[in-house]
C-alpha cells in the first residue's frame, strides 16, 4: 500500500507561510495582535478556503521546535529572504489569517518586521514602495504581489493577476456570520471549495466530495489531554442532510479501515492511513462533528516530509 504520508503543503499553515516567504513580500511591526473577529471583518466576503494560525500559540507549546526541520525553512528562496530581512518566521510571526479565493489570495499578518530591511528588498526585487503601499512580481508572470498597512498593528497582503488586490484590504467589510473556532489552527472551506477537490491530499477527497454539499466546514486543531485532536463541524442544510452526511463519514472511515486490512497491513499513527482510520462521528441537529486524534509521530513526521 502506497504509505498516505502527509506531502509538505498538507499541514496547511506551513503552506501559507511558504507561500509568503517564498513572495518575500510582506512588512510592518505590531505591538499586539488584533482581536481576530475584528481582523476577520478585513478579508472580502468570498467564496473559498479561509486559514487561521496563530503560530505564537504553536511556538510558545513547543510544537514549532518539533516541525522546525519542515522543508520550508530549507528552501533556498527563503534562506536568502531571512539572511537580506532577518525576518524568520519561527520567531517573528504570530497570526496569519488568510482567504484563498479561484482569484485572488488575500492574507493578513501580525509579527515583527524591520521595515528598512523589507523596503530594500522589495526594491531590490524589482518592486516598489509608496506611501505605506508596495507592489513586485510573484514568482509567475501571473501573479502580482501588492501589499499595504491595513491599520498600525496589520499588514494586508494579496496576490492575484493584478497588483492592486491589496487594497481590497484597507477597510473593514459587513460582519462575517458564525462562530469563530478558539482552537490556534482551524480551516473554513465554502461547498464551492470543496467541490474542488482535485487539490485535496490523496486520501482525503472522498471525505471532501461528501462534506461539499454543506452550508459551512470548519477543521480546527488544538490540544486535548496531552495530545493534539483534529475537530470537524460542519454545518447541513437540515436534520435530515446532516444524518445522511454522518452516515457517508463513518462509511469512508470504515472503508478506508477495510481497504487496510485486505492489504493485510495495519493503519500507521505517523501517517494519513491511521489519521483517516481513527475518525469518530456525531450529529446533533442539522450539525455534524467529527474528531481525529493525532499520534505526536505524526506531528514529528511533518518537520521531515518531503
Amino acid at each position: 500500500m502506497r504509505t498516505l504520508r502527509p506531502r509538505p503543503w498538507q499541514f496547511v499553515a506551513f503552506a501559507v507561510i511558504l507561500c509568503i516567504v517564498t513572495i518575500g513580500s510582506f512588512y510592518f511591526y505590531q505591538s499586539r495582535e488584533k482581536k481576530l473577529p475584528e481582523l476577520m471583518r478585513y478579508l472580502p466576503p468570498r467564496d473559498g478556503i479561509t486559514v487561521y494560525l496563530n503560530l505564537r500559540a504553536v511556538r510558545d507549546s513547543g510544537i514549532l521546535d518539533r516541525i522546525s526541520g519542515a522543508p520550508v525553512s530549507q528552501e533556498p528562496e527563503y534562506r536568502a529572504f531571512v539572511q537580506q530581512t532577518g525576518f524568520d518566521y519561527r520567531q517573528d510571526l504570530d497570526t496569519v489569517l488568510a482567504r484563498f479565493t479561484p482569484k485572488v489570495s488575500y492574507i493578513l499578518l501580525t509579527g515583527r518586521f524591520r521595515w528598512d530591511d523589507l523596503t530594500r528588498y522589495v526594491t531590490s526585487s524589482g518592486g516598489q514602495c509608496h506611501g505605506g503601499y508596495c507592489q513586485m512580481s510573484g514568482s509567475e508572470p501571473d501573479r502580482k504581489i501588492s501589499f499595504l498597512a491595513v491599520n498600525r498593528r496589520t499588514l494586508g497582503l494579496a496576490v492575484s493577476a493584478t497588483p492592486g488586490s491589496a487594497f481590497d484590504l484597507a477597510q473593514k467589510h459587513p460582519e462575517q456570520a458564525g462562530t469563530l473556532s478558539s482552537d490556534p489552527f482551524w480551516v473554513s472551506f465554502t461547498p464551492s471549495a470543496l467541490r474542488s477537490n482535485e487539490k485535496f491530499p490523496a486520501g482525503t477527497r472522498l471525505f471532501a466530495r461528501a462534506l461539499a454539499d454543506a452550508d459551512k466546514v470548519t477543521i480546527s486543531i488544538g490540544p486535548e489531554g496531552g495530545r493534539l485532536v483534529a475537530q470537524l463541524e460542519a454545518h447541513a442544510h437540515s436534520p435530515l442532510a446532516a444524518q445522511s452526511l454522518l452516515n457517508q463519514m463513518t462509511g469512508l472511515t470504515d472503508l478506508v479501515r477495510n481497504y487496510i486490512a485486505r492489504l493485510g497491513q495495519k493503519p500507521n499513527p505517523a501517517d494519513l492511513s491511521g489519521v483517516l482510520t481513527g475518525g469518530s462521528f456525531s450529529r446533533k441537529g442539522n450539525i455534524v462533528r467529527g474528531r481525529w486524534p493525532l499520534d505526536w509521530s505524526f506531528i514529528d513526521s511533518l518537520g521531515g516530509a518531503g
